[in-house]
């Protein structure tokens, strides 16, 4: 399972939400989360509220959110959006993001698909944030001590 490449986006995510630094609306974020499924009425209100999440996790890194990683918008999918809309979302999200390898090698156009960007939040949740922590606490172990709280 490759969950590390997942690991930044979900601890910034995580950690954002947490502190409370995502600039979002609270009737936005109860729109993400509740258990309803989403029309495509909230199409607008839906990609609004996912990009100030993924921006609210960069800032809190201290990043600039221009070019985002699909990883990283599949972690804020699997982050906030109840499971029942993590497919409406990669439909209306993910061919606007390229994978970070790609984006890394200066590769571009290559955009993921909707079933690639839901294969990425699969992948996440079948490590979750546990393994994410359980990995941090295994490299702090490592490097004796010396890496900062994520």
């Amino acid at each position: 399972m490759a969950i590390s490449r997942y690991m930044t986006a979900m601890a910034a995510l995580h950690a954002a939400a947490d502190d409370a630094d995502l600039d979002i609306p609270e009737a936005d974020l109860v729109l993400l989360r509740q258990n309803k499924l989403w029309s495509r009425d909230d199409r607008t209100r839906v990609t609004n509220a996912l990009a100030l999440c993924t921006a609210g996790g960069m800032r809190y890194v201290g990043c600039s959110p221009s070019e985002l990683p699909a990883e990283f918008v599949a972690a804020a999918i699997w982050k906030f959006c109840a499971i029942r809309n993590w497919q409406i979302a990669c439909d209306w999200v993910a061919s606007s993001h390229q994978r970070g390898l790609d984006i890394a090698r200066g590769v571009t156009g290559d955009r993921v698909s909707r079933g690639q960007m839901f294969a990425m939040i699969l992948d996440i949740e079948a490590g979750g944030f546990d393994a994410v922590e359980a990995q941090r606490e295994s490299l702090i172990s490592r490097q004796g001590g010396l890496v900062e709280d994520l």
